[in-house]
């Protein structure tokens, strides 16, 4: 999934929890309407006795498929970037900050900044987490 992305340049602002579904759509659409209409295609050309598609022959039936494809992607609530239509979409909250000397300090940040990797850096914050929050506010 962040592999895809990151080779894609689509930078992931917020995933809401449990919208996965909302995205097979874009899935299911693109893949759908791609067939579609390379089948369409296909048929128009063996009704005008072509013998082969090249891949010329296939980017022209792409490009007809494209304004619809770019609509499924708004369909699936995924947009060209555009700042004011990104963040028209969420729903922010607004709340006083908690200073982090009073809440832990550089170790919540170090703990927000770094994913683990592997299993021993997993434990790792699970055991940090633990102590942070059986020391409480």
């Amino acid at each position: 999934f962040n592999k895809v992305y990151s080779n894609n340049n689509i930078i992931t602002i917020y995933m809401p929890p449990h919208s996965s579904y909302l995205l097979q759509l874009l899935d299911i659409s693109y893949f759908r309407l791609l067939k579609q209409v390379y089948r369409s295609f296909i048929k128009l050309k063996i009704q005008l006795r072509f013998s082969y598609i090249n891949k010329l022959d296939f980017l022209e039936a792409y490009l007809k498929a494209y304004q619809e494809i770019f609509n499924s992607f708004s369909t699936a609530r995924i947009y060209l970037f555009n700042l004011e239509k990104v963040l028209s979409k969420l729903n922010i909250l607004l709340a006083t900050p908690i200073p982090l000397s009073s809440r832990g300090g550089p170790l919540i940040v170090s703990l927000i900044l770094i994913t683990p990797y592997i299993v021993y850096q997993l434990k790792q914050h699970a055991f940090l987490i633990k102590k942070y929050l059986e020391r409480g506010p």
